[in-house]
C-alpha cells in the first residue's frame, strides 16, 4: 500500500467519521424535538383531563344549588297560604312526593305534630307578647303585637316599658303568630 492510497483511505475514513457524527448529531436534534413534542402533548393531555374534572366538579356544585333552590322555591309555595292547616298539608304533599328532602326529620316533625310550633305563613311575621305583673304575682296585663316590621315592634316594646314603670314585672318575648 503505498503513501497515495494510504491518504485516500485516511480522508475515506476521516469523511465516514464525519458522516457518522453527523448522523448522530442529526439523531440527538430529532430526539430533542420529538422530547418538545410529547411533553407539549402531554401538557394538553393534562389540561384537557383537568380542564373535564373542573367541568364536572363545576356541573355538580351547579346541580346541587339548583336543587337547593328548587327546594326553597317549593317550601316558600307551600308556606303561602294564610291557612296553617294548608300549609301543613302543602308540606306533607313535598315531603310525600319526596319533592323536598328533609334529612333531620324536622319538617315531618312540624307537619305530623300539630302541638309542636305552628309554621308561620309568612317568614318576616314576627309577633311579641308583652306581660306585665303585680308585686304578688299576678298578671295585670297581657298585651300580643305582630306585624312584618320589626323595627316597629321594638318601638312598641320601648314605648310599653315606659308607660308600665310602676308595675312589678314587665317580660317580653318574640312569639310565632
Amino acid at each position: 500500500m503505498d503513501e497515495k492510497e494510504f491518504e485516500l483511505k485516511k480522508e475515506e475514513l476521516e469523511l465516514q467519521r464525519k458522516q457518522i457524527q453527523h448522523n448522530i448529531d442529526a439523531s440527538k436534534s430529532k430526539n430533542r424535538e420529538r422530547i418538545s413534542l410529547y411533553i407539549g402533548l402531554v401538557v394538553a393531555i393534562i389540561g384537557i383531563f383537568g380542564n373535564l374534572a373542573n367541568n364536572v366538579v363545576q356541573g355538580n356544585i351547579n346541580e346541587k344549588l339548583d336543587k337547593q333552590t328548587f327546594e326553597s322555591d317549593l317550601i316558600k309555595w307551600a308556606l303561602e297560604s294564610d291557612d296553617r292547616t294548608q300549609n301543613r298539608l302543602n308540606l306533607k304533599f313535598l315531603l310525600d312526593g319526596s319533592l323536598i328532602k328533609d334529612k333531620d326529620g324536622a319538617i315531618l316533625k312540624l307537619v305530623t305534630d300539630t302541638t309542636s310550633i305552628n309554621i308561620p305563613y309568612k317568614a318576616n311575621f314576627r309577633c311579641i307578647e308583652i306581660v306585665s305583673k303585680d308585686d304578688t304575682g299576678k298578671v295585670i296585663n297581657v298585651k300580643r303585637k305582630c306585624s312584618e316590621d320589626a323595627q316597629f315592634l321594638n318601638e312598641y316594646i320601648k314605648d310599653f316599658m315606659k308607660t308600665s314603670a310602676g308595675e312589678r314585672s314587665v317580660t317580653c318575648k318574640w312569639i310565632l303568630p
